[in-house]
């Protein structure tokens, strides 16, 4: 019997292929919303994001503040991918 994923994890999923496109691409629309961590001394891959600070609730929900702590602590190796067919099937496989 095929087990399918839940909806949270597929959301996570998708929003983690939506945030790995704006990070990697020079002209992705929504690239300017994605504020990346500039500290030297962050652990794991360089393209750590940096946590939105709200004030109302509002963005609270936001893609940003919503995959954070998922994308952080994605290993290097699904993150430095080259493609998106690669990012996935990575992915895939990390997360089973």
């Amino acid at each position: 019997m095929i087990q399918l994923a839940t909806l949270s994890d597929r959301r996570k999923r998708r929003d983690l292929i939506v945030t790995f496109q704006a990070l990697k691409a020079h002209l992705f629309p929504i690239k300017h919303l994605f504020p990346s961590a500039h500290n030297s001394r962050t652990r794991g891959h360089c393209l750590k994001l940096s946590k939105d600070k709200f004030q109302t609730t509002v963005r609270q929900h936001f893609i940003v503040n919503r995959i954070f702590e998922s994308c952080n602590s994605q290993p290097s190796d699904i993150v430095m991918c080259d493609s998106i067919s690669s990012f996935k099937r990575k992915y895939d496989a990390y997360n089973v």
